[in-house]
């Protein structure tokens, strides 16, 4: 299966200002401990005076069997409070391309190649992680597993 070029969008991100932690977990395990490491960051937020400002991200820095290095990552709004700043980082903006990922399916791995193979041939290569982001926020108290997601790769024009 490819993507096709109407299931991916070229689109931008807007820097953001996110609360971050990194976690290795087998692919059995990841959907709940990434949940685990949302609801810290989020609690670590409240903590410092910080509030959510918008979905969680899920960076894959490496190979996704059979276990997967993830930075977790929930964008904040406020001025932070002590004890947070080492977890603060400034996600950069720019060009991503993007598609849906649904919900249930099991072969991430499979979606994150064909987005990267659709980047590369079209003109584009990748410059950061694909990185997952749900599309609902933390704060709706929503089982991420059940609900839309998307794969967002930056990318540059070669």
């Amino acid at each position: 299966m490819v993507l096709a070029t109407e299931e991916v969008h070229l689109d931008s991100w807007q820097p953001a200002t996110v609360l971050r932690t990194r976690l290795t977990a087998p692919a059995t395990r990841m959907a709940d401990a990434v949940k685990g490491a949302v609801d810290m960051l989020v609690t670590a937020a409240g903590h410092a005076s910080m509030r959510c400002a918008g979905p969680a991200e899920v960076a894959v820095l490496g190979p996704l069997r059979p276990c997967t290095l993830v930075e977790v990552r929930v964008p904040v709004a406020g001025v932070p409070a002590a004890g947070v700043l080492s977890s603060l980082w400034l996600r950069p903006g720019g060009p991503v391309a993007r598609t849906v990922h649904e919900p249930g399916a099991d072969d991430l791995a499979t979606t994150c190649e064909m987005l990267l193979a659709w980047v590369t041939g079209h003109g584009h290569r990748p410059t950061g992680p694909p990185t997952l982001v749900h599309l609902c926020t933390p704060e709706q108290g929503l089982d991420p597993g059940d609900h839309l997601a998307e794969i967002a790769v930056p990318v540059q024009r070669r």
